[in-house]
């Protein structure tokens, strides 16, 4: 069986959401003993991004055979995806597979193959005034169109896959769970001393910090989470609150709330987190916290479980799924709710502990080699391979 493989994603954001997923549910995939061939597909628009030589550096040339695009830029495909009606997938790229997986939902109306494509949520259709109106559009249009076409669909929790059976109307069977995971080799606690007074010095932290790692856009419910904050400081004078990643859409927001509640001196923003401080950052938090409205999975939560930093969540979306009971979960728009449990954290080093280990068990439920073994199967099944 020949499998094509889109990795678009996978060579941007390799630290963040769908990004992640991709990148790594490919190398697990390619680190299985399989008979199958893999072809790696990528728009790489005069190859001026050099988007291949990144990949191909991080997962090599054996079994696998790379083919580049450099006609269109992949922008260009997502905002206009009847470009696919002028030339063929096939054609594009010369290619001849039995098996192609998006991992978006921009698939092309004719392609020769069984095609796949990977959803992560639906939050499109349950919150649009979160999304810009052209995002919302291009969102919209590609996944009601995609999955017209698409043979199978997967998406990464039971809560997603139950959104978009109600949201497309289309039966279950036609959706395939494959979650995502933890690298365990790469999560686990570094509770030392010395990491935390590294990590408070880079990041010009001047204390004890709780922590919330994430794209700061509207649905993550960051100024939620300010009030909350600024509440629990009126007892807590010496706790710091760290907001870490990259400013989404309606940012400005964020910026006025801040200064509505006078928490200049109190939050951190130290931006996009490089990989080799993640673990560190994750493990010096004293909480960490994730009050989102909407998520297909929440990747961020279950690292910090790993990291062995207790959690408090938002009891929305698949989150209760995912963290299970090794995290306390919170209404997202009840304030006081949520100053209580910060408080109760912080006060009971017991408490703390207790939810320090439920979060390492839980976080061991998902395995991204795990995923990757379920998706292999799928593929075989697709084609009635499947033994």
């Amino acid at each position: 069986m020949k499998i094509a493989l889109e990795t678009q994603h996978a060579c941007r954001k390799k630290n963040a959401g769908v990004g992640k997923y991709t990148w790594n549910i490919i190398k697990n995939l390619l680190e299985m003993e399989s008979p199958h061939e893999y072809e790696m597909h990528l728009f790489d628009f005069m190859f001026l991004e050099k988007s291949h030589r990144k990949l191909l550096d991080s997962f090599g040339t054996q079994k696998r055979v790379w083919k580049v695009c450099p006609f269109l830029h992949y922008g260009m495909i997502a905002r206009y995806p009847g470009l696919y009606n002028f030339c063929s997938y096939n054609s594009l790229f010369h290619s001849h597979a039995d098996v192609y997986h998006f991992f978006n939902f921009i698939i092309p109306k004719k392609i020769a193959g069984k095609t796949i494509a990977t959803i992560h949520d639906s939050c499109f259709f349950r919150y649009p005034e979160m999304l810009s109106k052209t995002n919302y559009s291009i969102f919209k249009d590609n996944l009601l169109r995609s999955c017209r076409y698409t043979d199978l669909i997967t998406t990464v929790s039971e809560y997603s896959k139950k959104e978009i059976v109600e949201f497309l109307q289309i039966p279950e069977s036609k959706v395939c769970v494959i979650p995502a995971g933890v690298d365990r080799n790469i999560f686990y606690p570094k509770k030392d001393s010395h990491t935390k007074e590294r990590i408070q010095k880079k990041y010009k932290i001047p204390g004890d910090f709780v922590l919330y790692l994430g794209t700061l856009e509207p649905r993550k419910n960051i100024p939620f989470l300010l009030k909350c904050f600024h509440a629990v400081i009126q007892k807590e004078k010496n706790l710091f609150l760290v907001l870490a990643g990259q400013k989404g859409w309606q940012y400005e927001k964020i910026e006025e709330c801040l200064q509505h509640l006078g928490l200049q001196n109190r939050t951190i923003f130290p931006g996009y987190i490089q990989q080799e401080d993640i673990v560190s950052l994750y493990s010096s938090a004293t909480i960490f916290l994730f009050p989102s409205l909407y998520e297909g999975f929440g990747i961020p939560p279950l690292e910090a479980m790993a990291c062995g930093t207790p959690v408090i969540a938002s009891n929305a979306s698949s989150l209760p799924e995912i963290l299970g009971d090794a995290a306390i979960l919170v209404s997202p728009d009840n304030i006081q709710e949520m100053e209580f449990q910060i408080q109760r954290l912080l006060s009971d080093s017991s408490l703390r502990n207790q939810y320090s280990e439920k979060g390492l068990q839980q976080s061991k439920k998902f395995s991204w080699k795990e995923s990757a073994k379920k998706l292999l199967r799928t593929y075989e099944r697709i084609l009635g391979l499947e033994i």
